[in-house]
């Protein structure tokens, strides 16, 4: 497996989506970006090469 493989996601990204879909608002969402890139965003960029 490379690098540029996907790696699975975090042990954040469950409840990163959970609490958005629970909060499923502009303002919570953009108060939490980071997280979105950083847990989901992220790890699903070797895909979208795939």
């Amino acid at each position: 497996m490379t690098e540029d493989s996907f790696q699975g996601f975090t042990r954040k990204t469950l409840p990163f989506l959970k609490n958005l879909a629970r909060n499923n608002e502009k303002a919570w969402f953009e108060a939490h970006k980071q997280d979105y890139i950083d847990h989901v965003r992220t790890p699903l960029r070797p895909l979208q090469t795939a």
